[in-house]
């Protein structure tokens, strides 16, 4: 009898700890995925800055690249097609 009791209370104090960090862990889980999906949105809205502010439109409003020289020119060869190499050629 003694020792079904022991089996008893010893399989009660397991099946008690089991569940108590099945909810711990749960927990925890819920909290790093709020944590991620966060993250994860913060990453889009930054990635989403990055691609404007390197957009074409606004590179070509910026001053600094106001005085470089279309590549369509006729004045401008190409020197070999696979480096993109170039000269103009009213500098020679």
């Amino acid at each position: 009898m003694a020792t079904l009791l022991v089996f008893f209370v010893s399989g009660s104090i397991t099946y008690l700890l089991v569940n108590s960090q099945k909810s711990a862990k749960g927990y925890l889980l819920q909290e790093l995925q709020a944590e991620y999906d966060s993250l994860s949105s913060e990453k889009r809205s930054l990635d989403h800055e990055v691609m404007e502010s390197e957009s074409l439109r606004n590179l070509t409003n910026e001053d600094g690249l106001g005085g470089m020289v279309p590549w369509n020119l006729p004045d401008v060869t190409f020197l070999h097609d696979d480096t993109g190499l170039a000269r103009n050629e009213t500098s020679d």
